[in-house]
């Protein structure tokens, strides 16, 4: 498991700014290449990947928890909330509600489970 890290907040924001600004493909291409145990080639991709990995990872209470605990309280906020609830719109907006919260956790657990594989690959060998 990836330490969790100190970050002050303009190197986080700089660090996200500088992954949204690369292409869609080459973000995926970085996600690809570390589920197969290896750095993306352009140096400053793989720069941008490892900030943005680090983000993921800064220091805050909530990074502390395990990650499926998101997606469990919006289970239960939802099964919870469902026989409290009245019928008709209130149940509609807790099951919405539920939803947000499940896949938001499961996007934020995926999140952190691939910036954990980029910072834990080695550095690309440098050709001679």
């Amino acid at each position: 498991m990836v330490e969790l890290i100190e970050m002050p907040a303009a190197e986080r924001k700089a660090a996200f700014e500088a992954w949204r600004r690369l292409p869609r493909s080459a973000r995926i291409e970085v996600l690809n290449l570390a589920r197969r145990q290896r750095r993306h080639p352009d140096p400053a991709v793989a720069g941008a990947a490892i900030e943005w990995a680090r983000t993921q990872h800064w220091r805050v209470w909530w990074r502390k928890l395990p990650p499926y605990v998101l997606p469990l309280v919006g289970v239960a906020e939802t099964l919870g909330c469902w026989f409290i609830a009245p019928d008709g719109v209130a149940k509609i907006a807790i099951v919405a509600a539920g939803v947000v919260v499940v896949l938001s956790g499961l996007l934020g657990w995926n999140a952190r489970k691939l910036a954990g594989l980029i910072l834990s690959l080695p550095p690309n060998p440098v050709p001679e």
